[in-house]
Formats: C-alpha cells, sequence, structure tokens
C-alpha cells in the first residue's frame, strides 16, 4: 500500500484556544505516544452541513496498510548537530564544503532547525480566517453564478517538503473554512534522494498537535520515474509530474470515496471541491468560502496570488503572470472537481479563459536560514558551491538582511525592476478597488515576533540549542 494516514480525532477546541489565549505548556514532543492510526468519515447531517465520524484506518482503506519506508540510508554521522547545538554553533563546524555535496548528510543535519518551533507564542487570533463574505458576492465574481443548493465539501491539499513554518500559517489562515486538510508527501525529494517525512515526525508537537483532528497524511511511496539528481529540470518535474499522478489516483480511487462512506463510490459531480497547491500558496480564505458557498460557472479556477518575496514588505514579479499588465498577480493554488478532474495544479490556462479567483499569497525566497540551504540541497536547480559559501557566510555572522540580495538574485537577473514594496501594489489593478486583497494572514499579521523573517528580522531560532 502507499497510503499512511496519521489522523486522530480531537476536539477543535484546541484550535479555539489559541485564537483566545496562550497554548498551556505540553510535554517535549520527544515524550508524546503518537495517537493511534485512525481518520473522519464525512456524511450530511440533516441541515445539509458535511459532519464527521470517527473510523479506523484498517477499515477506512480496507487492504491498503501503512507502509512500513525502511531505514534511513547511511551518510557521514561526522559534523551533524548534537543536541544543545544552536544552528550558528554548527554550521561554524562544518569545515569542510564537500559535505554539501553529501545530499543526506546535508538533509539529516538541516532538519532538526527546520522542525524547531519559535520561543514566542502564537498570539490570540481572533477570526483566524478572516472571512467577510455576503450571500451577494456569489453573483458578483465572473467565476461564480449564484449560491449553491448545498454548501460543498471543501477539501485542502498541501504538497509538502520541508516548509513546517508555512504550513502552520495555512492551517491557521484555512481552519474556519476547509471541510479537511489532507498533507501529502513522497519520502523522497525531486531529485530522489531520501527525505524525512516532516508531518509524521511533527504532528504531535505543540503546535500542530490541536490540528490532528482535520488533517489526513496520504504518503506517496511508489514512484515509477527515476530522474537523475542535479541534472535537468525536466527530470526534475518528470519526478513531480509522476508522483502528483499516483497522488491523484491515490487520493481519489481510495481515499476520497471511503472518506465519503459509499461502499467505494465516489463523489458526485459538485459535491466536493479540492484546493490543491504547496505549503507557501496560501489561497485567500474568502475565496475558498465562495467556492464552498457558491456554484463555480466552471472548474478548474486557479488562485491569482500576490507574492511576498524575502518578506511581506516586498512584492515581485509572479513565476507565472496571468496578465502581462499586471506581472505582481501569479498562480497559486488550483480549485478543482474531484468528480470530473485529476489531483493536479495550474489547469485552468490561465487568463486565456478568465478563470481565476483573485486573493491569497505565495510566499517565496523564505530567508530562515537552515530553509535557505536546505531549498538549495535538495532542489533539482541548485547549486552546491553557493550552499557553501552561503554557509561561510552564515559561519561568519552573517545576518538575515545579508541573504537577500542572493535570493532575490537566484530569482531575477535584475531584481530592482521585479520587486517593489508591498504598500505600492495599492495603486495599480486589482488592489486600488480591493485594498483588503493585501492584507496578510492574521497569523503571520499578528506575530511578528513569531514569524520574524517574514517581517525583516533575523530569526531567534539559528541562536537557540535543539533539543
Amino acid at each position: 500500500g502507499a497510503i499512511s494516514i496519521f489522523a486522530a480525532v480531537l476536539a477543535t477546541r484546541g484550535v479555539e484556544a489559541i485564537r483566545s489565549t496562550q497554548l498551556a505548556p505540553t510535554p517535549s514532543a520527544r515524550s508524546w505516544r503518537p495517537p493511534p492510526p485512525g481518520s473522519l468519515v464525512a456524511r450530511r447531517g440533516a441541515d445539509g452541513e458535511w459532519v464527521f465520524s470517527e473510523s479506523s484506518a484498517s477499515s477506512l482503506l480496507e487492504d491498503k496498510p501503512v507502509p512500513r519506508l525502511g531505514a534511513e540510508p547511511a551518510s557521514a554521522a561526522e559534523g551533524l548537530p548534537q543536541p544543545g547545538q544552536s544552528f550558528f554553533d554548527w554550521i561554524r563546524t562544518v569545515d569542510n564544503p564537500d559535505k554539501w555535496h553529501d545530499t543526506t548528510w546535508a538533509i539529516k543535519a538541516l532538519t532538526p532547525f527546520l522542525e524547531m518551533d519559535h520561543p514566542t507564542k502564537m498570539s490570540p487570533l481572533g477570526n483566524a480566517s478572516g472571512i467577510s463574505m455576503a450571500e451577494g458576492d456569489c453573483y458578483d465574481r465572473n467565476s461564480v453564478d449564484g449560491l449553491r443548493e448545498l454548501p460543498a465539501w471543501l477539501i485542502d491539499v498541501t504538497i509538502l517538503e520541508f516548509e513546517l513554518d508555512a504550513l502552520e500559517v495555512k492551517l491557521h489562515a484555512l481552519w474556519d473554512v476547509v471541510d479537511f486538510f489532507v498533507v501529502l508527501e513522497k519520502p523522497m525529494t525531486d531529485t530522489g534522494h531520501w527525505k524525512p517525512l516532516m508531518w509524521e515526525r511533527n504532528m504531535n508537537t505543540e503546535r500542530f498537535a490541536i490540528f490532528r483532528g482535520k488533517v489526513l497524511h496520504l504518503v506517496v511511496d511508489h514512484i515509477e520515474a527515476k530522474p537523475k539528481a542535479h541534472t535537468s529540470n525536466w527530470a526534475s518535474w518528470t519526478w513531480e509530474d509522476e508522483f502528483e499522478a499516483r497522488a491523484s489516483r491515490e487520493f481519489l480511487d481510495a481515499l476520497l470515496p471511503a472518506l465519503l462512506g459509499r461502499g467505494g463510490a465516489g463523489p458526485r459531480p459538485g459535491e466536493v471541491v479540492v484546493s490543491v497547491g504547496d505549503a507557501m500558496d496560501i489561497p485567500h480564505p474568502t475565496n475558498m468560502q465562495l467556492m464552498k458557498r457558491c456554484e463555480p460557472r466552471t472548474l478548474p479556477i486557479d488562485s491569482a496570488v500576490w507574492v511576498p518575496t524575502g518578506d511581506v514588505s516586498r512584492a515581485c514579479h509572479a513565476e507565472y503572470p496571468f496578465t502581462l499588465d499586471s506581472p505582481y498577480i501569479g498562480g497559486g493554488s488550483t480549485y478543482l472537481d474531484p468528480a470530473t478532474t485529476s489531483l493536479r495544479r495550474g489547469l485552468s490556462h490561465h487568463a486565456q479563459v478568465g478563470r481565476f479567483l483573485i486573493g491569497g499569497w505565495r510566499f517565496r525566497g523564505y530567508a530562515y536560514p537552515p530553509y535557505v540551504l536546505m531549498n538549495e540541497v535538495v532542489s533539482a536547480k541548485g547549486d552546491r558551491e553557493l550552499v557553501a559559501r552561503l554557509a561561510d557566510y552564515l559561519a561568519d555572522g552573517g545576518s538575515w538582511s545579508g541573504l537577500m540580495p542572493t535570493l532575490l538574485h537566484k530569482y531575477f537577473d535584475r531584481p530592482e525592476e521585479c520587486c517593489m514594496p508591498a504598500t505600492q501594489l495599492r495603486r495599480g489593478w486589482p488592489f486600488l478597488d480591493e485594498p483588503q486583497l493585501l492584507q496578510l494572514p492574521p497569523s503571520i499579521a499578528s506575530n511578528p515576533e513569531r514569524y520574524e523573517v517574514w517581517h525583516g528580522r533575523d530569526d531567534r531560532r539559528c541562536s537557540l540549542p535543539i533539543p
């Protein structure tokens, strides 16, 4: 079996508590026992809303057991960080730049720093999703046409690599509107190297345990494409396409019919809406509500988002702009109907057919130093010599602000022509008429001390010891 599901049925008051008060201290994550494998079955209640009941993983997926992925591959143990070391302490001990060519070593070394929670706890968020929607909105948009007879079941599918900080923001932002989250992972990088399953390792930690009651973990570990590491961008896309195709089959053929509880029958057209994207892609909660409550003219529909790059005060050109007149608006997640469309992204041909909803964020160039190094190490286009230079810079006491020119030049030949202060977006379409679209996810906006890098500051975690 290629599916691994880990979900505990927890009362949602855990998330409500974080919005009204601080979380109480909890034991170390390493001392927790994982919850028993389980999931939820969804059925409509008398009022037409979806309700959930507990179901064991074995009855949910019958003959699809949790896979045994085997031991981690061997790599040089010398030079790995030790408990009690901070990131800055450890990186000063890496005196051989050739170590960065050992991908498995680099992944093992950097993962503990990516898993560190920030010492500043989450501030109260109030209505974390920031949803503001009137019934008339179902008639005011070119992508929807009237209220649905019954609300759709809304599922967010997030493809996770190492972006735990972004995943935390996304779960908070969409919690109030999404019926169910699916965290989709593979135990390999896009270049074919082993990687840890980040949700499995972290779902019981203080910052993620409160979300488990609405999260399913889908692991795809049977991928036939075998691209060679660091050879071409085409090889990386071949691997990623095969992963998404395999994930789509598992999700549509096994997981979703089982959740609907119809003896293996899949969803009917118009019954379920899926938003699929990376952890860094966060659709606007109001648009998610539109997809849930309103009748779409057609699906799929892409999210049209703006792109905070490095920190939230800077907007840069999107990788795939929707229009030449507005290069700062590009594609993020894709909304689709799983009864008619496979689980893929970027399906609406963008502005050519006018099927996109404006609103949301694609966080690019996240400058938390361990993530900067990891992203370069696992990328098919990664530059190991650049990794070594960045590591030396950080070992010499380099700051967050010093990383930014290097990061921007990775994306743009002339960053000064492709980036500008985010506040200047208000002068043009669509933000001139809808300035609320520039508002940040409440968790980031309300927590500058926790999400320091996104607010243009050095992250204190780099100076704190790992457990």
